[in-house]
């Protein structure tokens, strides 16, 4: 109470009618101008918050799409891997088929080889027996026949030898 005994009527009453003046005139002046602020703001904000949604889907559909991609791209890998150890494994088994026809063309070339050189001891045996047999027959009987009689002799014995064989 005693706050009001310290106030004026009047003083009051003027507060009261400047207030209000001052709310009408900022109302009349001011108001409207400010509501547009508010709405070009609030328009603006409506605005970028629709642009912000139509990035985030374009953004959407770009990761979906870079997906997509890298799919494919992990698939293509795949198959190109996968016929790459197709060709490694065909190339491999070419060169095991080659190396084993080498082999056996190497081992028909020793066996040839062998066989040749078989052949040809036994012809340079056949004739070492038939000199060493000549020698023995010409010391046994210590006469000596023809040089021709005894490669014939000689030669028929080493035939039959061969027949026996």
């Amino acid at each position: 109470m005693e706050l009001l005994k310290l106030l004026d009527a009047g003083q009051v009453a003027a507060h009261i009618i400047s207030f209000l003046l001052l709310f009408f005139l900022l109302r009349k002046f001011f108001w409207q101008h400010v509501l547009r602020l508010l709405d070009r703001r609030r328009e603006k904000i409506l605005s970028e918050l629709e642009n912000i949604e139509k990035e985030k889907s374009r953004i959407a559909e770009l990761e979906s799409g870079y997906n997509q991609k890298i799919e494919g791209l992990k698939e293509e890998t795949k198959r190109q891997l996968d016929y790459t150890r197709y060709e490694a494994q065909k190339i491999t088994e070419e060169i095991r088929k080659k190396a084993h026809l080498e082999a056996q063309e190497i081992v028909e070339r020793a066996r040839s080889d062998i066989k040749y050189e078989l052949l040809k001891a036994r012809e340079e045996l056949k004739g070492d027996i038939i000199e060493l047999t000549a020698q023995a027959t010409e010391y046994i009987i210590k006469e000596k026949l023809t040089e021709e009689n005894d490669k014939k002799l000689i030669g028929d014995f080493l035939e039959g030898i061969d027949k026996l064989e």
